[in-house]
């Protein structure tokens, strides 16, 4: 972090993708703590997993030896972590948009309105809170 140029924090966008859910959520913490002291109003996106990833997605994962760390039970999990909300998207429901895609799986749509569901996969776009 102390490599980076000298730029006004609300310029930076951090970007994390597919990343996160192979930290601790200790780690993840720690990490949106040092991103609050030294690039508060800083833009940070990332995406996070939960509900039904919890199950045969995590095992599998596990089995070919890159477990899955950090769940989280829907978006308000990283707020209590220090970041402000601007923008959610499930993935589940954003593949509902493109019909072409889910093929025979016609249902997506619906049971994408259920939480686990929901909650499998979402990207988060939050800004980072001045600790001060």
């Amino acid at each position: 972090m102390d490599e980076l140029p000298d730029v006004a924090s609300e310029k930076i966008i951090f970007i994390a993708e597919g990343l996160l859910m192979y930290f601790q959520r200790e780690e993840v913490q720690r990490l949106i703590e040092r991103f609050n002291l030294k690039f508060p109003d800083a833009t940070f996106v990332f995406d996070v997993v939960g509900g039904i990833s919890k199950g045969k997605t995590a095992k599998f994962l596990a089995s070919i030896g890159a477990p899955l760390q950090w769940f989280v039970t829907n978006e308000s999990d990283v707020v209590e972590m220090g970041l402000t909300l601007v923008e959610v998207h499930s993935l589940v429901r954003e593949t509902c948009q493109y019909p072409d895609r889910i093929g025979i799986y016609s249902w997506i749509p619906w049971v994408s309105r259920f939480p686990p569901i929901r909650n499998a996969s979402l990207i988060l776009e939050t800004k980072i809170e001045s600790l001060t």
